[in-house]
């Protein structure tokens, strides 16, 4: 904020040309880089408003690229694919999963015990389990979040108070890419958390320096010291599951069950190792689970490669229905 008002105005164009070249490749990255774009600007409305007007200047040159990118590549929509259970929902339904999805990245967020790298499950009934005790809990963190802010408000300098709903709203935002509002290809995803988590840590340590918490206590130290060596632990466990695919998989169809992508992964493995049977078998389990053109396709060639061609030609014609590989 200090530099943004420091720099000449030369270097000032300069500074806000890499900007907008910067936001251009995180759109190139994913189209998820449209969040630091709007953040972008709800920095400058908090903190640097006499500024925006010179940013908003080079705002075309980042979105009038992007898009003509994008036309020349894709179109202005791209051709969507339903390769998630999720996917086929409408947006009622699609919502009665919201409260166990921001759930799974609260607890996630406080500790990562079990992880997948494909979650795939989805709840379309309300029931005690899957929506209210998780909506019980979302709201009551979400009502931690506001008590902090509105102490925050009371009690502390306005300069806190700013940077601290600047952080919320980063955390919000986040979070609203991701809750089903826009269909996904996957339920929830751990690494869908990465600019949530920004915003959360952005308020915790906001909170922390405001009410000037001592964070040298022997105990706060002690506590720390845990925490970081249990996640340590943690994350090295966890590496060990991804010494090939097939550990990757198995290991996370044991915490995902419903990831019907997982048994489409084993049933490749298998099938290129050349245990056809098995590779049968997690097809149709694939299958059971959310039939689509991949694994209709798979248990097809698992057929083919065993002779059993009226039921491979069964196969490849139900692959057909889904979509044409």
């Amino acid at each position: 904020h200090r530099d943004l008002h420091s720099f000449p105005t030369r270097r000032s164009s300069d500074l806000y040309l890499l900007t907008s070249a910067l936001l251009l490749l995180s759109l190139l990255s994913k189209e998820a880089g449209i969040l630091f774009l709007i953040l972008t600007i709800i920095y400058m409305l908090t903190f640097a408003r006499q500024k925006l007007w010179n940013f908003l200047k080079y705002l075309p040159f980042t979105l009038g690229v992007y898009i003509v990118l994008r036309i020349n590549a894709i179109g202005i929509f791209a051709k969507v694919t339903q390769n998630a259970p999720i996917e086929k929902l409408n947006l009622l339904d699609r919502l009665k999963n919201l409260p166990e999805i921001l759930l799974f990245y609260i607890k996630t967020f406080l500790f990562p015990l079990d992880l997948a790298v494909i979650y795939q499950w989805i709840n379309v009934k309300i029931n005690f389990v899957h929506f209210l005790l998780p909506l019980a809990i979302d709201i009551f963190f979400l009502g931690i979040i506001f008590l902090a802010g509105l102490n925050l408000y009371k009690r502390c300098s306005k300069k806190h108070f700013y940077i601290y709903i600047f952080f919320a709203i980063w955390f919000l935002l986040g979070m609203s890419l991701y809750i089903q509002i826009i269909p996904l290809d996957m339920t929830v995803s751990e690494q869908w958390f990465y600019f949530p988590i920004i915003g959360l840590l952005g308020m915790i340590g906001i909170i922390l320096e405001a009410f000037k918490i001592n964070l040298k206590n022997k105990w706060i130290i002690l506590a720390v010291i845990v925490l970081l060596t249990l996640l340590s632990l943690r994350t090295i466990i966890r590496s060990f599951d991804f010494k090939d695919s097939f550990t990757l998989a198995t290991h996370d169809l044991s915490v995902s069950e419903e990831a019907y992508g997982l048994e489409h992964e084993l049933s490749n493995i298998y099938f290129t190792r050349g245990n056809l049977e098995e590779a049968k078998i997690h097809a149709e389990k694939s299958i059971a689970l959310y039939p689509y053109v991949f694994n209709y396709t798979d248990l097809g060639n698992a057929y083919f490669y065993l002779k059993q061609y009226k039921q491979a030609k069964q196969a490849y014609l139900n692959a057909l229905k889904y979509g044409d590989n």
